[in-house]
């Protein structure tokens, strides 16, 4: 019918509190009989007041939509824990099923207790019970939720003749021959569950819905013993009398049921029950308070994806045009580069580097192509390292000369053996050059 949500209820004084919304589905809260259900469960469900019982706390109309504010509990579904515990291979411990199953039927005790405002028997049958619908709590007690379907004497909306409400693997003959529902109709359901946990498969399991109808209306049972040995018989009997075809063989009400179930086995303390749904659920429990702790800060419950780059927006970027330097940083990057120069180009004059200086600030202002791509370079080396030629620069250049090429400079045959002749400049060659009055180094003409 619906989805839940986290959501908070602020108050004043600074009072806030996490809580569970309830929330029709689209296509429901367009249909009156839907609208009509989803009141009947509000107003049904508020009238039980019980510790294994879902609490209904108020309905909200939000923007033309009704909302069902219920507390929220911090815990795991019985069907989650059920499938993590087959997954696990690990069968539930007895005292755990039987600690859980009598929470469930304290919980329909109550619900099939409840008056209106006047005392008088609403008449209640939850009508939905399975492992979907409890809530084994993170403090070891087990809640029923989700009076969606209930059966109630003053329901808006009424069940249409062959129209059944319920899963089907959990519901009782009587249900499933649309015949009149009643107390013991959820106390079958309830047994249903119980032989689930005991013996780890489900009571009624087919591939196809036909089959489930005929193996429920036949009533044919094993024994919960043959399949897990640890049942006691004592057991095995509340179990096969919950299950019993005709509901006058069953107990007489679910508080009997639990009553027999507690002389039959002793159950797990709420604290036993706590720590098996740690080991079970841990992660998921874990996953379940970041999302309430977002909640609580005013935060969606989950965190929303990074939003995807935009592509016009990086077209946008990279089509964008350089902004002009300013003189400011024009003399910036001249001083930068001339440093640069200054430290690469050793010896060189004041006006060749302040023009190379100025070069190069040009080339800082304008996009500068992009090197290169050298496929398929050669093995070796055309000129030997740190053994190739300087420009030259004269007295009256105005800019350092990139024009000369560069030669390979008193080099001997390589090789690769332990005894090669070492490469010895020429006589008065070390240093190559000579520095003039001005500063300027010239290059021996002897030595090139």
């Amino acid at each position: 019918m619906g989805a839940v949500h986290l959501g908070r209820v602020l108050g004043g004084a600074g009072f806030a509190r996490v809580v569970a919304i309830k929330r029709l589905h689209s296509h429901v809260a367009e249909s009156p009989g839907g609208l009509a259900m989803f009141l009947d469960e509000a107003r049904l469900s508020a009238r039980v007041r019980h510790l294994n019982v879902i609490a209904t706390l108020d309905v909200v109309e939000h923007e033309r939509e009704l909302l069902l504010v219920m507390e929220y509990v911090h815990g795991a579904t019985l069907s989650l824990l059920a499938r993590a515990a087959n997954l696990a291979e690990t069968q539930i411990p007895v005292a755990i099923a039987v600690a859980i199953m009598l929470d469930v039927l304290s919980g329909l005790q109550a619900v099939h207790d409840a008056t209106d405002e006047e005392g008088k028997p609403l008449s209640i049958v939850h009508r939905d019970v399975s492992p979907e619908n409890v809530l084994v709590g993170a403090d070891g007690v087990s809640r029923l939720l989700d009076f969606g379907v209930a059966k109630a004497a003053s329901r808006l909306q009424t069940t249409r003749d062959g129209h059944l409400k319920g899963k089907l693997r959990y519901m009782a003959p009587e249900q499933i021959s649309i015949q009149e529902a009643s107390p013991r109709t959820d106390q079958y359901s309830a047994a249903v569950v119980l032989w689930q946990l005991l013996t780890g498969v489900p009571l009624f399991d087919a591939s196809n819905e036909a089959t489930i109808l005929s193996r429920v209306l036949e009533g044919v049972v094993i024994v919960p013993s043959r399949l897990s040995p640890s049942i006691s018989q004592d057991l095995d009997r509340v179990v096969l009398r919950g299950l019993s075809r005709a509901p006058r063989d069953r107990f007489a009400s679910c508080r009997d049921m639990a009553n027999a179930l507690r002389g039959a086995a002793t159950p797990a303390l709420a604290e036993d029950v706590r720590h098996w749904v740690e080991t079970l659920a841990g992660e998921s429990l874990r996953a379940q308070s970041a999302r309430v702790a977002r909640v609580e800060r005013g935060l969606p419950a989950e965190e929303q994806p990074p939003a995807p780059p935009s592509t016009n927006l990086t077209q946008t970027v990279s089509a964008a045009p350089s902004a002009p330097a300013t003189p400011a940083k024009r003399r910036t990057s001249a001083r930068l580069v001339g440093f640069l120069l200054l430290t690469a180009v050793a010896g060189a004059g004041a006006a060749g580097v302040g023009a190379y200086a100025r070069r190069g600030a040009e080339r800082a202002v304008a996009p500068s192509p992009p090197p290169p791509v050298v496929t398929n370079p050669p093995a070796e080396p055309l000129v030997d390292a740190a053994v190739t030629e300087r420009p030259v620069v004269s007295a009256s250049a105005t800019a350092v000369t990139s024009s000369v090429p560069s030669r390979r400079l008193h080099t001997a045959p390589r090789s690769h053996g332990q005894g090669a002749a070492p490469v010895r400049a020429r006589p008065g060659c070390d240093p190559m050059f000579t520095v003039d009055e001005n500063g300027i180094r010239r290059v021996k003409t002897e030595c090139l």
